[in-house]
C-alpha cells in the first residue's frame, strides 16, 4: 500500500514534470503581458509574435521570479527571443 505522502507527490503538479512547466510558463506570460494565449507557444518569438517591449519583459522578469521561485540574472531576459529560451533560462 502507497503511503498518503507518496500518493501526494505522484499526483502533484510537480510530478508533471515538463509539460506541466511549459503550462506554467504560458499562464506567467498570458497573465503578465495580457496576450492572446493561442499565440504562446514555445516557438513564439517574444517580439514579433507576442510584441513584447522592454518594459513588458521587466514585468515579466519580475513575474517569473515571482511565481517560480527563480533567479534570473539582470539582462539575461532580454536575451530570450523565444518562449522556448526563456523556459529553459527557467528550468
Amino acid at each position: 500500500m502507497l503511503s498518503k505522502n507518496l500518493i501526494k507527490i505522484i499526483f502533484s503538479k510537480k510530478a508533471k514534470g515538463v509539460q506541466y512547466g511549459i503550462e506554467r510558463l504560458k499562464e506567467i506570460i498570458v497573465d503578465t503581458l495580457a496576450c492572446d494565449e493561442d499565440k504562446v507557444t514555445l516557438e513564439a518569438d517574444m517580439q514579433k509574435d507576442l510584441e513584447v517591449d522592454s518594459l513588458s519583459l521587466v514585468e515579466l522578469h519580475m513575474a517569473l521570479e515571482d511565481e517560480l521561485g527563480v533567479s534570473i540574472p539582470d539582462g539575461e531576459i532580454g536575451k530570450m527571443h523565444t518562449v522556448k529560451d526563456i523556459f529553459r533560462l527557467c528550468k
